[in-house]
């Protein structure tokens, strides 16, 4: 089986670092939910000149993307750890980041990864998710994104959307809660 894995708000926690800097520059609230694409329509008292603000800060930080905290679990890290020391299955890292300071996107994703699965692995960085998954015939996928969601459901590729609040206006019968939930499903196992 070959297995797509989103990183950001799938493997890593990009909406929790956001609301961190947009809190240190603006005060504004923590916990929220991102029941909008757009972080300002999510934000109370956010606008899109703040928004951009914050991006610019993401920028221009150095080897960003290595400073996010997991989204996922250190159990569900093992699990997949596990899974890929099988070696019965090909898994592919794919996102879609935007480039920061420092090391290219990435090299950043790839040692990020490296620390909560302790092993090397391939990231790849594109923006047509669903011509690459073609390529690489992947037979079951995870995203978050609306934008890639959809790309891939057009494209027939079997995707499992990670249920966040901004991405349930997307009719699809395949939603997940979690990493685990995604891997116990296509593998019928449990963590």
């Amino acid at each position: 089986m070959r297995i797509m894995i989103d990183i950001d708000d799938v493997l890593s926690n990009f909406n929790k670092k956001y609301l961190e800097i947009a809190n240190e520059q603006f005060g504004s609230p923590l916990d929220i939910e991102i029941k909008h694409w757009d972080f300002h329509k999510s934000i109370p008292g956010f606008t899109k000149e703040m928004e951009e603000h914050v991006f610019n800060i993401i920028k221009n930080t150095y080897n960003f993307y290595e400073s996010l905290p997991p989204y996922s679990s250190e159990e569900e890290f093992a699990f997949l750890k596990k899974l890929m020391d099988e070696d019965e299955h090909e898994f592919y890292f794919i996102t879609s980041r935007f480039e920061t300071k420092g090391r290219p996107v990435k090299e950043q994703s790839e040692t990020w990864i490296r620390k909560y699965l302790k092993r090397d692995i391939k990231v790849f960085v594109t923006r047509d998710k669903a011509k690459l998954c073609r390529e690489l015939q992947v037979d079951f996928a995870i995203d978050d994104s609306p934008e890639h969601i959809q790309n891939l459901i057009d494209n027939d590729i079997n995707i499992y959307i990670m249920d966040w609040a901004y991405n349930r206006f997307i009719k699809h019968d395949f939603r997940v809660n979690s990493l685990a939930e995604f891997l116990n499903i296509i593998f019928q196992r449990n963590i």
